[in-house]
C-alpha cells in the first residue's frame, strides 16, 4: 500500500514540476471541471474520460524509486509494474501463517499451491481504472 501511495506522489510531483498550472482550469472556485463541463459524469454515454487521465498515467509509468517492496518501475509497453517479487501469505484457523507457492501468474489468472492443493483464480482488473484513464 505504501509503495502505491508513493507512486502516485512521485507521479504527480513529476507532472507539477513540469507544468505547475496543469490543474488551474480543472479546479476553479471549489468545483471540478472536465473538458469545460462542471463535474465528472460517470454515467454519461458516451463516457468522457478525465481530461488529465492520460497525462497522469504517463507520469505514473515513468516513476522510478526504491520502495519498501523493492524497486518500483513500470514496463513501458504494458504499463504494469516490473522487477518486483510478491509473497502471498495465507492463514487458516487450524494452522500457522504460511507462504503460498505461486506456480503461475499472468495478470488474468493466478495458479497457486496451498496446503498441498492446487488452486486457480481469475484476476479481474478494475473496470473503472481503464475508463477513468480513457483506455476503453
Amino acid at each position: 500500500m505504501m509503495d502505491a501511495v508513493d507512486t502516485i506522489v512521485h507521479g504527480l510531483r513529476s507532472l507539477l514540476r513540469l507544468n505547475p498550472d496543469v490543474f488551474r482550469r480543472t479546479f476553479r472556485r471549489g468545483q471540478v471541471f472536465n473538458n469545460e463541463t462542471r463535474g465528472i459524469q460517470c454515467d454519461r454515454e458516451p463516457l468522457v474520460p478525465w481530461v488529465h487521465g492520460r497525462t497522469i498515467l504517463a507520469h505514473l509509468h515513468n516513476v522510478n524509486f526504491t520502495g519498501i517492496t523493492g524497486p518500483v518501475t513500470f514496463d513501458p509497453l504494458t504499463g504494469r509494474r516490473s522487477q518486483y517479487r510478491l509473497d502471498v501469505m495465507a492463514l487458516r484457523f487450524d494452522a500457522e501463517l504460511r507462504k503460498v507457492i505461486i506456480t503461475h501468474f499472468n495478470f488474468k489468472r493466478l495458479t497457486y499451491v496451498y496446503f498441498e492443493r492446487l488452486y486457480t483464480v481469475d484476476v479481474v482488473p478494475p473496470i473503472c481504472y481503464s475508463f477513468f484513464l480513457g483506455l476503453k
